[in-house]
């Protein structure tokens, strides 16, 4: 399997509640932060952000890790993250100087910026929700999957073998 593959592989992240923070968050960084620049604003991207990231990062680690250790990963990572940069400037800037090559390389234009603000900390109220969200949906598409029918022999492809051979 692909790195693709195993990140395409990652429900966790890739279904419509994440997807949609993931929106909000754009949305509200390049349209509604320029029209409007208020507390609201100012706040959205931050709690979208939490939900967001750690089932991100979980699915960067697909592959790797059981479906609830990569998100309990992405969660501890947001955490440490997010609470240095809203809690430090300096943190802040060294972090942007450091991802801002790489936003580069992805054709995201200026230099990436951070306001170190510690009263957006309350938005790490959204890593747990994202937590329990990762969990549930593992639990949830593995409850499917062990309800599936396997193929029967006779369905399997001929190369596979499991399938019983020719008479």
């Amino acid at each position: 399997m692909s790195r693709l593959e195993r990140i395409a592989n990652a429900p966790e992240f890739f279904a419509p509640l994440p997807l949609l923070s993931m929106v909000v968050l754009a949305v509200n960084d390049h349209v509604l932060k320029a029209r409007f620049h208020n507390a609201l604003t100012g706040k959205l991207s931050d709690v979208a952000g939490c939900f967001a990231l750690p089932l991100f990062i979980a699915a960067l680690l697909a592959g790797w890790l059981a479906p609830a250790r990569r998100a309990l990963v992405g969660a501890v990572v947001t955490v440490l993250l997010f609470g240095a940069i809203k809690s430090s400037q300096a943190a802040s800037d060294a972090l942007m100087d450091a991802l801002t090559p790489l936003a580069h390389a992805l054709g995201l234009g200026a230099r990436l910026h951070v306001i170190a603000d510690p009263s957006d900390l309350v938005a790490l109220v959204m890593v747990p929700l994202a937590l329990a969200w990762a969990r549930r949906r593992a639990c949830t598409l593995g409850d499917e999957r062990s309800r599936q029918v396997p193929p029967s022999s006779e369905h399997r492809r001929a190369d596979d073998p499991r399938r019983p051979a020719s008479r």
